[in-house]
């Protein structure tokens, strides 16, 4: 049975929205709308290591490109 809450050893996705806004996902839930996986699954470490390697500016990208 699946539950809404993260077990230890949970394996997430890595997704992304439209404005390049990263999140874990648990892997067997659908992914939401308006978001996409990336090709990155595992544990929270290793999502979230990548999104640390990968997501350099959290600004959504709307701002970024105000910025300009």
């Amino acid at each position: 049975m699946r539950h809404d809450k993260p077990g230890k050893d949970e394996t997430h996705a890595v997704v992304r929205d439209r404005e390049g806004r990263h999140a874990l996902w648990p892997v067997w839930r659908p992914v939401p709308t308006g978001w996409q996986a990336v090709a990155v699954t595992g544990s929270a470490a290793h999502c979230l290591a990548y999104v640390d390697a990968t997501w350099a500016d959290l600004r959504p990208s709307s701002d970024r490109e105000a910025a300009r």
